[in-house]
């Protein structure tokens, strides 16, 4: 009974796969093209270098100094006076982007850590992180479930091999 719970639990993080690869297929598809190199292997554990990714946002335009407004934190506000987005340096020198709902919840952040360390992370109506992605020492994308217990992680550390972890909505890890 136990293994075909295993099993079940399995099969379902098999269609969340398949889901999250049919819904991203174009972007993919579309990023796959624009590899220009790829190494498995070494320090990083394995590494694509893209094209063009840096010149679709475009670089920054140094401006006059009167044309600039410079701050130590800056917070956006809709038309009721509610913060929907904070910009800013942590109490532990890290930069963050913190994003928020009309009712006042962080519902996406990005940061920057003091060693270089940045991630993205995505939060649920309670608050909880959902799903984060980060690179630095090294580079993983994390899944959680909404039960708060189910998830799956991609740990890449520069070691001889990515690590794939799975966990069932009870705890319990699937290899």
């Amino acid at each position: 009974m136990e293994i075909a719970r295993s099993i079940a639990a399995l099969l379902t993080w098999q269609w969340l796969i398949l889901i999250l690869a049919l819904s991203f297929q174009r972007p993919l598809r579309g990023l796959i093209k624009r590899i220009t190199h790829f190494r498995i292997g070494g320090e990083k554990g394995a590494q694509a270098d893209f094209a063009g990714l840096e010149r679709r946002a475009g670089e920054l335009e140094e401006v006059k100094k009167e044309d600039r407004v410079e701050a130590k934190l800056f917070v956006l506000r809709d038309a009721q006076g509610n913060e929907r987005a904070k910009l800013g340096l942590t109490n532990t020198n890290s930069t963050n982007l913190s994003l928020y709902d009309p009712s006042g919840k962080e519902r996406a952040s990005i940061f920057v850590l003091p060693d270089g360390t940045s991630a993205l992370a995505f939060y649920d109506n309670n608050g909880e992180e959902r799903a984060v992605l980060a690179t630095g020492l090294l580079s993983s994308f994390h899944l959680v479930g909404p039960d708060g217990t189910s998830a799956a992680t991609l740990l890449i550390d520069g070691t001889d091999r990515p690590e794939w972890e799975m966990v069932d909505p009870r705890g319990l890890r699937i290899t």
